[in-house]
């Protein structure tokens, strides 16, 4: 399977960590990225608000940066 033998970039995995609180984590498979968010509880609602904090953050910040030069 493509996804498994890691030859592309694009294919994540999410995990949940769960403690006193619960942390959100995200690893692009092929560069091992990895994005996380904290969590408000252990729902899957906040699991969804996690995910798009975890990657609009960073998105946001490349479309408004200006070009090196």
């Amino acid at each position: 399977m493509v996804v498994e033998s890691r030859r592309r970039y694009g294919d994540w995995e999410s995990d949940l960590v769960v403690g006193v609180s619960a942390i959100a984590i995200f690893v692009e498979r092929k560069s091992k990225l990895l994005r996380a968010a904290l969590l408000s509880d252990q729902t899957a609602e906040a699991m969804t608000r996690g995910a798009r904090e975890a990657f609009q953050k960073d998105f946001v910040a490349e479309v408004h940066e200006p070009p090196l030069r």
